[in-house]
């Protein structure tokens, strides 16, 4: 592009070089930049005067990158800058007809253009993501073209928030505070979209931080969850008037979505997670169950044969006494025999071990494989842990096991089990044989 076309520009524009220096500047980009008082000019290297624009400007960054940088990287590309004044500015970049250089055009931005940018940014944003709240915060902001915004839910002792999200008011985030003589205080009792446009301060002198911020407009929406209940609010302040409710209310009320849709998204998972631990855990003792012994032998099994862990011991277990205590005195007193020793077996065992009842009287724990394990300390946490048994009220009660290693049955996961198992019935008869025997003179 020309010099001659880039003064004819009716916007501010300027053109650099191939080393960012400005070389040509247009009249409406002199008007443009005196208003805002930037000292762009011929001569003055343009990167590095809008950097130097932190303390008067924010940038609204979409890539989490600095955007300066990638102003001047990416061709064509653009910014948006907002000014003290409150003042939104896009800057735009094509390439110069030369090849060497670029043209650079500035421009008030429309408040249709922040919104569709802002809500845009947070539709593409995981809902997954640990700092989708603050995302969300920036998109109220950045979509109202406001300084601060937040995210909060209530909790339950009423008319209490705690915010999970902001921007540009990070120290608030986990903070808890009363919503009385605030602004949010409205949007907690009439359940709807809140607008306040000028002299926000003034009405809420109480509010001593929002009085600090120098607040002028504020806009609060409260979300809900699938039930209709309501959840907390989204609200954002500015430090300038703002008359366009139409385009708050529209912002406000898709990001307000957006929250509840991701609070939504962590009930479900949190239940769903809660649910498979239902369903790997024996609703009596607490122990993990047969279809979660079954699962996790296999998982082991393939992971012995992948070289991913060293061995595995199995301890395989029954319960001795078991159904004289149900006959003699109630399947109650039975049940209290199995939760007792289930628990002293989790209690005995170390953090990476998994205890479960298999069935009935049968219980099994797997060990996984640590350099110089051996079946001996294993038999001797299972030991310890029969032993509180005929103290705790149940004097004929013990345990019978047998323990085998998946190395000694060359990775199989059913062989494995079988070895325990026919281990813990010669144990089994063992100690019968012991309890029926007379005693020697």
């Amino acid at each position: 592009m020309q010099e001659g076309a880039v003064l004819q520009f009716p916007i501010a524009a300027v053109r650099t070089n191939a080393e960012g220096t400005v070389d040509a500047i247009n009249q409406s980009g002199e008007s443009f930049f005196s208003e805002l008082e930037i000292p762009i000019r011929p001569g003055v290297n343009l990167k590095s005067t809008l950097a130097g624009l932190d303390d008067r400007a924010w940038f609204l960054d979409d890539e989490g990158c600095c955007p300066v940088q990638r102003l001047f990287k990416e061709t064509p590309g653009s910014i948006l800058l907002r000014f003290c004044s409150g003042r939104w500015v896009e800057v735009r970049n094509t390439p110069s007809s030369a090849g060497q250089g670029s043209v650079f055009v500035f421009q008030d931005a429309s408040q249709n253009m922040l919104r569709d940018r802002a809500l845009a940014n947070l539709c593409r944003a995981d809902i997954s993501d640990p700092d989708f709240y603050d995302l969300a915060a920036k998109a109220l902001a950045d979509g109202l073209g406001y300084r601060w915004a937040w995210v909060t839910r209530f909790l339950p002792q009423g008319n209490h928030c705690q915010v999970i999200g902001a921007h540009d008011g990070d120290q608030m985030i986990g903070q808890v505070y009363a919503v009385r003589h605030t602004p949010c205080e409205l949007v907690v009792q009439n359940r709807e979209f809140t607008f306040i446009s000028t002299r926000l301060a003034e009405f809420y002198a109480k509010d001593k931080p929002l009085v600090d911020m120098g607040g002028e407009a504020y806009v609060g929406q409260m979300y809900f969850g699938a039930d209709g209940e309501p959840l907390g609010h989204v609200f954002a302040i500015n430090d300038h008037p703002d008359f366009d409710r139409l385009t708050a209310q529209e912002v406000a009320y898709h990001v307000s979505r957006q929250v509840s849709w991701a609070l939504e998204y962590r009930r479900l998972k949190r239940d769903l997670s809660h649910q498979k631990r239902v369903a790997r855990q024996d609703g009596l003792t607490n122990a993990l169950n047969r279809s979660a012994f079954d699962h996790d032998v296999r998982r082991i099994a393939d992971q012995v044969r992948d070289g991913r862990m060293p061995d595995c011991l199995m301890a395989y277990i029954d319960i001795d006494g078991l159904k004289n205590v149900n006959d003699s005195r109630g399947h109650i007193a039975g049940d209290e025999l199995l939760c007792l020793f289930a628990q002293s077996l989790i209690e005995e065992m170390r953090g990476d071990d998994r205890v479960y009842r298999i069935g009935g009287d049968e219980f099994a724990v797997l060990w996984p494989g640590t350099p110089g394990m051996n079946a001996a300390q294993l038999a001797n946490r299972v030991a310890t842990a029969a032993k509180i048994l005929p103290g705790a009220g149940f004097p004929d009660a013990g345990a019978s096991f047998g323990i085998s290693a998946i190395s000694e049955a060359d990775g199989d996961p059913d062989q494995f089990i079988r070895i325990a198992d026919q281990r813990m019935y010669e144990e089994k008869e063992d100690n019968r044989q012991k309890r029926s025997s007379p005693p020697e003179a």
